[in-house]
């Protein structure tokens, strides 16, 4: 107990040395955080919303090996499966789920079981991030994107540190697929509804957009 209760001090000590308000911190403020901040963040985000203490261990020489334009850290638990973040560590946030999603974990990033961090570019509402092209076409194109697990923690921890959601303008497709092969996509519906659903892999709209994702593991 004495152990956890140093832990909380030092997560206290540290969010309070960043001049900040959980819950409560500006797109300024925001963008002023450092990478090496950031996940530190993280440590805080999974202590106070999924009740986990973990520690992310690198170096900080390994941020300059991330191309300039990804910006955002995301820290990612291996142990944490896709339906455990989607049930729990909700931070407040109200959800529909319109289907059971039963995701492929035989690809990408969703193999991966231990903690590890991946990179995407800054794009607050995804307004900068549209793009005319199916799913099928990023991946015969062989862009790297968010995989749902990725997108999904992204979107709790932005809206941990700010109150507000990221990419409210349309639907953010992921490199995740069900077991027919569809897209797991995320949309927000307006409100505070988020809503995780499935989409055919050829699909192409106005409204539709991708994150890239950069990641020093292969």
């Amino acid at each position: 107990m004495e152990i956890i209760d140093e832990i909380n001090r030092r997560h206290a000590d540290f969010v309070a040395s960043l001049g900040i308000e959980i819950g409560k911190v500006t797109e300024e403020q925001l963008a002023g955080l450092s990478k090496w901040n950031m996940v530190r963040l993280y440590e805080v985000f999974y202590q106070q919303v999924f009740d986990l203490y973990v520690k992310f261990m690198f170096e900080r020489a390994v941020f300059s090996e991330v191309p300039e334009e990804f910006d955002w850290p995301i820290c990612i638990i291996g142990a944490l499966s896709n339906e455990a973040i989607y049930d729990s560590g909700m931070s407040h946030i109200s959800k529909k789920k319109p289907l059971d999603i039963i995701i492929r974990l035989n690809q990408g990033r969703d193999l991966w079981t231990f903690n590890y961090i991946v990179y995407t570019p800054v794009d607050f509402d995804g307004s900068k991030k549209k793009v005319f092209a199916s799913a099928n076409k990023m991946k015969a194109d062989n862009v790297d994107i968010l995989m749902f697990r990725e997108r999904w923690i992204l979107g709790l921890f932005i809206h941990w540190l700010t109150g507000l959601h990221i990419d409210r303008e349309g639907i953010t497709f992921t490199g995740s697929r069900d077991l027919a092969g569809n897209v797991i996509g995320v949309g927000f519906n307006g409100g505070h509804t988020i809503i995780v659903g499935i989409y055919n892999s050829s699909y192409i709209y106005n409204g539709l957009y991708f994150r890239k994702a950069f990641s020093l593991i292969p």
